[in-house]
């Protein structure tokens, strides 16, 4: 269906309802190859807006380390803010995915970033009950 909307001149970054835009979409759901030929059809990788805020976030948000790092080597904002869980980094932390945390901890995700309604990614893991990625956070520099 990608295909064919963008075939008949669809916008890909056009912006607007809960997943902000196509790509986010696309993140969100898991859905690579369409990333893939989203970004090959210029997708703003850093275009802001909807319920994750960006497309790394949705990513991260959902757990899916393949798309993630795909962003990542494109030039995504590994620490761009927005979005109902602050950055990449928290939202990977909400649902415990240590793997991806690490990952964005290697490429430079700022480990004590701090957002108004969840705090640190520390916090995070801490009140979810995340003992392992509690760990992981607390080796790369994390303080309360």
């Amino acid at each position: 269906i990608a295909k064919y909307l963008v075939s008949k001149e669809a916008d890909v970054n056009a912006p607007g309802g809960f997943y902000g835009n196509a790509l986010q979409a696309a993140c969100g759901g898991g859905h690579y190859q369409i990333v893939e030929f989203l970004v090959s059809r210029e997708a703003d990788i850093n275009a802001q807006g909807g319920y994750n805020g960006n497309a790394l976030q949705a990513a991260c948000f959902g757990g899916y380390h393949q798309t993630v790092e795909y962003l990542v080597f494109k030039g995504t904002d590994v620490n761009a803010q927005g979005g109902y869980h602050g950055n990449a980094l928290q939202a990977a932390c909400y649902h415990g995915h240590y793997q991806i945390v690490e990952y964005l901890l290697s490429k430079g995700a700022d480990v004590n970033t701090q957002d108004e309604d969840y705090g640190s990614p520390l916090q995070i893991a801490q009140r979810s009950g995340y003992t392992r990625l509690v760990e992981v956070l607390q080796a790369h520099g994390a303080v309360c």
